[in-house]
């Protein structure tokens, strides 16, 4: 369970009314910035110290607003926004585990794939006089998916030495390679019945990039011998911070216009170098064996 914020995406989009001097806007700098929920699955094998593990991490949440339009002539506005987010991981690892005095300590290393993606649209529509239609709208899109390494260590150490609540804690890094993505689209018009305006522009860019993955986590454990199997049961509750740095291998920008008094409408997007925050808490529950 995570806040997810996402920056380096950046949009406006605005109609004016000239005569009356106001400005019906929206404007989103920040990307998708909002609670979700993600799930983790793994499943490994171990023999004595070493053991082969994979994993698979996903997320993926959508928002979006509409309030739409009237046609009462002079007056009415409509406006929409939104807002996706989808990232996911797949982990192929083998770790290696060590006593440090009572802590069990596994160390690991192995190949990650990861994969990113983020966009985000406006629009606004405004009645600037009886007969004509004003329309302001933007879209940003960014992709990154990659192959690379990823390595780090996870801790379990027992809170007494007859208790079984653990304090469980660890800290993992990934570097890829791969191929980041990066569009915006703007587009304007001001439609009368007599004459009309519109504008569209456009940017793109396909680069290859390196990203950077660092993930924390720290929280208590705890586990249950069973009797009747041979393993032990486990439940555990950690806070975790995840960021994601996917490059700064290009940017784009679009901005466009158009003007037809009373009417005008301005759009302006970008896309720059694309990062992602996770705060929130994990909570998961397994069996080893």
């Amino acid at each position: 369970m995570f806040f997810a914020s996402t920056h380096g995406m950046h949009a406006d989009a605005a109609v004016e009314n000239l005569r009356l001097d106001n400005t019906v806007d929206l404007s989103n700098s920040d990307g998708y910035d909002r609670f979700t929920f993600s799930p983790r699955i793994w499943a490994g094998v171990q023999e004595g110290c070493w053991a082969v593990l994979g994993r698979f991490w996903y997320l993926s949440d959508s928002t979006s607003g509409l309030n739409p339009a009237f046609p009462a002539p002079g007056s009415t506005s409509g406006t929409y926004n939104d807002e996706r987010l989808k990232a996911y991981t797949i982990d192929f690892e083998v770790s290696r585990s060590f006593c440090c005095g009572m802590s069990k300590v596994d160390f690991f290393l192995g190949g990650r794939y990861a994969s990113f993606e983020a966009g985000q649209g406006l629009d606004v529509t405004r009645f600037t006089s009886p007969t004509e239609i004003s329309n302001s709208n933007v879209f940003t899109d960014f992709t990154f998916s990659g192959l690379g390494i990823t390595t780090g260590f996870q801790g379990r150490t027992p809170i007494g030495c007859d208790t079984c609540i653990s304090l469980v804690w660890g800290l993992r890094g990934s570097v890829l390679w791969g191929d980041a993505y990066r569009a915006v689209q703007t587009s304007d018009s001001v439609i009368d019945a007599g004459t009309d305006a519109a504008s569209v522009n456009s940017a793109l860019s396909a680069e290859c990039a390196t990203a950077f993955i660092i993930e924390a986590q720290v929280g208590a454990q705890w586990d249950h011998e069973l009797r009747c199997l041979p393993m032990s049961a486990f439940f555990r509750v950690a806070a975790e911070y995840q960021y994601w740095d996917l490059g700064s291998s290009g940017s784009v920008f679009s901005t466009s216009f158009a003007q037809d008094s009373p009417g005008r409408a301005v759009s302006s997007g970008s896309v720059g170098n694309v990062d992602m925050n996770l705060v929130g808490l994990t909570v998961g529950c397994g069996f080893n064996w």
